[in-house]
């Protein structure tokens, strides 16, 4: 028996608006309480994870939740991935936090400097949109019940 997904905030990081939504739907169709932000660029992702640290808050007046979980495309337009990664993982607040890098060539160079800027895993798209979703369905699987997360930083 798959051990049970536990709650999560996922991040995805797409320019590709059908890859997003992919990805959601098969984040959605898990069990666990998932919630999903999807952001187009790179920049709005940014912005929104400086607001969570920073203890911002929503539209809604809630909170701006970290995400415990960010799916990136390397090339994600207007802030290239590799940027958002590089910052993310620079962030003491933020390096916990696991990034599953996407690579839509799947060429060694794109794995490599994501790995060189502390991405957790790299992975390359499939063509096919079952493979993706597959694919999607394993990521999430895997962060969100097997791995056990790092604990949270203690306050300074």
């Amino acid at each position: 028996m798959p051990a049970p997904l536990r709650s999560a905030n996922v991040m995805i990081v797409e320019d590709d608006p059908d890859h997003a939504e992919l990805a959601r739907r098969t984040i959605a169709d898990q069990d666990g309480a998932n919630a999903v932000t999807w952001f187009a660029e790179g920049a709005a992702a940014l912005e929104h994870l400086r607001a969570a640290v920073a203890g911002g808050t929503g539209e809604s007046g809630e909170p701006v939740p970290l995400p415990d979980l960010v799916l990136l495309n390397l090339r994600a337009s207007r802030r290239d991935g590799i940027d958002v990664l590089a910052e993310i993982k620079h962030d003491p607040r933020l390096k916990a936090i696991p990034v599953v890098a996407f690579s839509d060539s799947g060429d060694a160079a794109d794995a490599a400097l994501a790995y060189r800027h502390h991405a957790n895993s790299c992975l390359a798209k499939p063509a096919s949109r079952d493979d993706l979703a597959r694919m999607m369905r394993d990521v999430v699987r895997y962060w969100l019940a097997w791995n056990r997360p790092a604990p949270a930083p203690a306050p300074r």
